[in-house]
């Protein structure tokens, strides 16, 4: 089948990467990852989240989950399992970060969000793909709460980059914090 949409999905957690993820699907029972990418935000660990320890190299790098190729076909071995009665014709991006204990947006970055653009707009540019087909799992699925902010300024910001200045997380404003300052 086609590729019609790329479902933006969130860890729900403050630290990860695609080999950390593989390990919690396959502990649910899968027999693998299943995002096709994961865009992480520099804390690989458990044992450095607990520590405050965010690598720099790390924030924003993407990840391989399931490959996939650029022929906008999902072929059997490429299809995802992130989005049920979607996985079929949409890509799954997870973003490394969730919510806090207030429901605040929670462990994102800056470096996450410009280099989730990067990738979006080069993968709707060769799939075909507009940006409102840019969805996020609770959009498709009232259930979840995945991705955790807000994709209609989400969507703005793949069109106009300027506005990651404030995210708005379910009408709220936040500010960018530096974390990198607070890591003494």
């Amino acid at each position: 089948m086609s590729i019609e949409r790329i479902v933006m999905h969130c860890s729900a957690s403050g630290y990860g990467t695609a080999l950390e993820i593989d390990r919690w699907h396959k502990a649910n029972g899968w027999n693998r990852i299943g995002y096709n990418l994961v865009i992480t935000n520099g804390i690989p660990s458990y044992d450095c989240y607990k520590l405050k320890l965010r690598y720099p190299w790390g924030n924003g790098q993407v990840e391989w989950g399931r490959a996939f190729n650029d022929n906008n076909i999902i072929e059997p071995n490429e299809r995802g399992a992130h989005t049920l009665g979607l996985n079929s014709r949409s890509l799954g991006i997870c973003m490394i970060g969730g919510k806090d204990g207030h429901g605040k947006m929670h462990d994102f970055t800056p470096e996450q969000f410009h280099k989730a653009r990067i990738v979006l707009v080069h993968l709707c540019n060769v799939l075909d793909i507009p940006f409102t087909n840019v969805i996020g799992h609770r959009e498709f699925n009232s259930a979840k709460e995945c991705p955790c902010f807000n994709m209609d300024k989400f969507r703005e910001f793949l069109v106009k980059p300027q506005n990651i200045v404030h995210l708005i997380d379910h009408g709220e404003e936040r500010v960018w914090v530096n974390h990198e300052k607070d890591r003494r």
